[in-house]
């Protein structure tokens, strides 16, 4: 009996010592296996994307959109041209000439396609262009916004960034700004310069979370979108939920939705070394895409990786409208992230050399 009370107080002496080590550990172990048994059912379909990674350049990210009731990829080529290639078809890709309305150089991330309309920001002219296209993807108006006399630029400027584009959500017009005089460690305290496209009326909005304003992350990308007549607000290295007012900005609810986030702590001081700096941008947690459905959020997220040199993997995170997870399933495919868009009754991804289309479909 006594044998048996001892191996009973070690095996508890042995739990209480896990939990400990567990609570001081700094990186929480991810475990997603059979967390939710509500798992998408994946498959492959026939999508007319073969041969497109030959003909994009390698600088210009590329989309999925909807447009005319069709989904289409879409990117700038080198000759400043926006090129639309069907999924759906093996027809040849539309090309629209944009030159005038686009940055000079050849990494132009600044681009929106929404409802057949092309959003274009030239940040040296202080300009945005809005291009109307017709049915037949020809240029059926062109309006400009001169976005330098809506707000003082003297202590704000416009971000070129591939991740965090201009957004136009509910006739407002979302410029990603950072802040030229942060006094700590160069953080910007607003995300975005938001001006009414009637009134050309402008103000700063969405004031970025603890973790970027502390300098806990290097990156401070945040992303806006419509959901469900408000404004989802949503950010690439911390996964919170900002859920506001669609015309007035007000707060109605705060959530961080992932308990079990990996996300490495930014240290300013080893910042110094461009090693580091390039380590902790391919190695750390990111949420690289994130698709808001009709019921649903679909999140795309990196996996933490040790080395630069290992595979990046990923998985997907669905959550749905009060911002609960129903599924969390890690990708066994090499995907291009980037692309991630809405298909049928789920959403779709396309592998890195646009050859096979995967379809998680909801059951």
């Amino acid at each position: 009996m006594s044998k048996e009370i001892n191996s009973l107080l070690l095996c508890l002496i042995l739990l209480h010592s896990c939990d400990s080590i567990s609570q001081k550990s700094k990186i929480p172990v991810k475990d997603t296996t059979n967390r939710y048994i509500n798992k998408l059912v994946e498959s492959e379909v026939e999508i007319y994307l073969s041969g497109m990674d030959k003909l994009h350049p390698p600088l210009s990210p590329i989309r999925i959109s909807v447009a005319y009731f069709q989904d289409y990829l879409h990117y700038i080529d080198d000759e400043g041209k926006l090129v639309f290639k069907s999924i759906h078809t093996s027809e040849n890709p539309i090309t629209v000439s944009i030159t005038p309305y686009i940055a000079s150089t050849p990494y132009t991330p600044l681009i929106l396609l929404k409802d057949s309309v092309v959003f274009s920001l030239v940040p040296n002219l202080n300009r945005i262009y809005l291009i109307s296209l017709d049915r037949f993807f020809r240029i059926a108006s062109v309006d400009s916004i001169d976005y330098s006399s809506s707000y003082d630029f003297s202590s704000i400027y416009v971000k070129q960034n591939v991740f965090q584009p201009l957004q136009v959500v509910n006739s407002k017009i979302f410029l990603p700004i950072g802040s030229k005089n942060s006094k700590k460690k160069f953080v910007d305290k607003y995300a975005y310069l938001v001006i009414e496209n009637a009134t050309d009326k402008a103000d700063l909005r969405f004031e970025n979370p603890t973790e970027y304003k502390k300098g806990k992350r290097r990156e401070d990308i945040c992303y806006v979108f419509n959901f469900r007549s408000n404004l989802l607000v949503m950010f690439q290295s911390v996964d919170l939920i900002n859920l506001l007012d669609g015309r007035t900005f007000k707060m109605l609810d705060e959530v961080n939705f992932n308990p079990y986030a990996n996300y490495e702590e930014y240290n300013y001081e080893d910042g110094r070394d461009l090693g580091y700096n390039r380590h902790y941008e391919e190695t750390n947690e990111r949420n690289v895409s994130i698709l808001p459905l009709d019921s649903n959020i679909v999140i795309l997220k990196r996996i933490r990786k040790k080395s630069i040199r290992d595979k990046s993997e990923y998985e997907y995170i669905v959550l749905d409208q009060k911002f609960n997870i129903v599924s969390y399933e890690r990708i066994h495919r090499d995907i291009l992230p980037g692309c991630l868009f809405r298909y049928k009754n789920g959403f779709a991804v396309p592998d890195k050399n646009l050859k096979t289309v995967y379809y998680y479909e909801f059951n």
